[in-house]
């Protein structure tokens, strides 16, 4: 379905439940940091129970590679481009602002948003998906994220606000 830095993702179908999935497999285990994927799991895990949030069926980080199963949802936000109606953009505001909501209220912060990183369900409902750059707001270290979308104080751009810990206006600048 597609790859990225640390690996690729790939649509199967789980064997107990015949549920279709998306695989995230972590290919480049040399020098990957295990903590990382572990606080991945951990964030994923407390927003489990949002409708507008993916949901981790199974992870593995002991397996070689390790990998993640998530439901397999058709499209990310990216793909629909200029086409979504004026009315299913305030649907997907209202979802992302929710799902966003509920993440801020457990402590996590995105701080990766992006089309590519929102996901699209059968419903043509959205859900936020790839924890893997997020904080907890109580975090006092640097986040990576892409620039284009990063609050010029996340990306290290407004002079008095370098070296400042995470920020829920991050994420809120994202969603605008």
């Amino acid at each position: 379905l597609g790859s990225g830095a640390g690996g690729q993702v790939w649509a199967g179908v789980q064997t107990r439940t015949g549920q279709r999935v998306a695989v995230k497999i972590f290919l480049t285990t040399s020098g990957l940091d295990m903590s990382y994927l572990t606080r991945e799991v951990e964030r994923l895990r407390e927003v489990a129970e949002n409708p507008y949030v993916t949901t981790l069926l199974d992870a593995s980080l002991t397996s070689d590679p390790p990998f993640f199963v998530m439901p397999l949802l058709p499209q990310s936000l990216s793909a629909y481009g200029k086409t979504a109606t004026s009315e299913q953009i305030e649907k997907w505001l209202e979802q992302m602002a929710r799902g966003l909501s509920y993440t801020h209220r457990k402590g996590i912060l995105h701080c990766d948003l992006k089309p590519s990183n929102v996901l699209v369900d059968l419903e043509g409902n959205l859900r936020l998906a790839d924890f893997g750059q997020s904080l907890m707001s109580d975090e006092q270290t640097a986040s990576f994220g892409t620039l284009g979308y990063m609050a010029p104080e996340q990306a290290g751009l407004v002079p008095e606000e370098r070296g400042a810990g995470p920020d829920v206006r991050w994420d809120i600048y994202a969603l605008g």
